[in-house]
């Protein structure tokens, strides 16, 4: 005879569920909690026009006579001629030779001529 506390660890077959049982359970549980999500997505469906109907039957476009545009629309053209320039070489400029070509191993004339400008800053303490 086990002690009283100990008879709750032992399995109670009278107390066990029947398979019928644990289904309807769960059956009732998914219900319950499908019944109480409160949240269900907004339909967008009368934004979009089906494809017999305009847009000005959709109430955001029929705000404030909201007309679609006419489709030969006469676009401006300008009365002034653009200004064109000679167009100017970009050469960058000669970092003079007393800078060491590679500073901390890094060669310095490589990025010159690839057209990067060059700088030497030289800092006081």
């Amino acid at each position: 005879q086990p002690f009283h506390h100990e008879s709750l660890l032992m399995d109670r077959k009278d107390l066990k569920l029947t398979k019928a049982e644990k289904r309807a359970a769960k059956k009732s549980y998914e219900d319950e909690k499908r019944a109480s999500v409160p949240y269900q997505r907004p339909s967008y469906a009368h934004y979009y026009p089906a494809s017999d109907q305009r847009l000005t039957n959709i109430p955001a476009f029929s705000q404030r006579n909201w007309r679609p545009p006419p489709h030969l629309e006469e676009k401006p053209v300008a009365s002034v001629r653009p200004v064109q320039s000679t167009p100017i070489p970009m050469m960058p400029r000669q970092v003079p030779m007393s800078v060491p070509s590679s500073s901390a191993g890094f060669p310095v004339n490589y990025l010159q001529k690839a057209g990067v400008y060059v700088q030497r800053v030289v800092t006081t303490t």
